[in-house]
């Protein structure tokens, strides 16, 4: 038996954080908590489609889904604009802003 047999190996996956900005409407729920609801019900019924369609391995979660997919582990987050700021945090706000910015100059200049 060699040296390695000896250590217990484990394997890390890193998660990539992901958002998801959904579209405002006039139908999401007013109550702050039934808008929570909503978002929490939307991940699990979102990692049980990926599963059932497509066989991707996902866990949903009241705040997020974990899917993993060809060796990556994603954590993609559901965040509405149109919603209370009580739904979002700041960093994940930000991250959304930012990452429309960056989208909305990308279009326009291909280059960047």
């Amino acid at each position: 038996r060699g040296a390695r047999d000896n250590h217990l190996y484990k394997s890390y996956v890193p998660v990539i954080e992901c958002y998801a900005s959904l579209e405002g409407s006039g139908r999401w729920p007013k109550n702050v908590e039934s808008q929570r609801k909503t978002l929490s019900a939307m991940s699990l019924h979102l990692a049980s489609s990926l599963e059932r369609s497509f066989g991707i391995q996902s866990v949903g979660t009241d705040d997020f889904v974990d899917i993993l997919f060809e060796g990556y582990a994603f954590r993609l987050r559901l965040h509405t604009m149109s919603g209370p700021a009580g739904l979002t945090s700041a960093g994940i706000g930000r991250a959304i802003k930012h990452h429309t910015a960056i989208s909305g100059v990308a279009t326009k200049y291909r280059p960047y």
